[in-house]
């Protein structure tokens, strides 16, 4: 399972892809200063982690929107915030699926639900909890 502070910097990675769209890259994302910005120190393993769950993103952005927007009627309505919590929830996944029990999944998806609630509030936290629990089968 990945540590808050991989998901809570890949999670504003992944935002930073989605809001700067063609403009964003690799080679002009700090991610030193995204870590400050959330007051998060990442060892070396996980920033090589980060960069690679954006590279993946950025390789897969159609599939996995593809993937989330089947479980929204709303899709173009969802806010840029909620997009990369699921996003980067899916990155996760893809990682954990074959390791991990449904305990334990149930446990990443209300981190992931706390993420959306901490960043956007209202009833954004309850569409994570629906789409993720369900992309996460639990």
């Amino acid at each position: 399972m990945w540590s808050k502070g991989l998901r809570v910097v890949t999670f504003a990675a992944i935002y930073e892809a989605i809001y700067w769209a063609d403009q964003f890259s690799l080679d002009i994302f700090d991610l030193d200063e995204v870590q400050a910005s959330y007051n998060v120190e990442l060892e070396d393993k996980e920033k090589a982690k980060v960069l690679e769950s954006i590279k993946k993103f950025q390789d897969n952005k159609e599939k996995y929107f593809a993937t989330i927007s089947q479980h929204t009627s709303n899709w173009e309505k969802t806010y840029d915030l909620i997009k990369a919590v699921m996003s980067t929830s899916l990155i996760e996944y893809d990682d954990i699926k074959d390791t991990t029990t449904t305990e334990q999944r149930k446990k990443i998806v209300n981190k992931y639900v706390q993420i959306a609630q901490d960043m956007v509030g209202g009833n954004n936290p309850n569409l994570v909890f629906a789409i993720v629990g369900r992309m996460f089968g639990v």
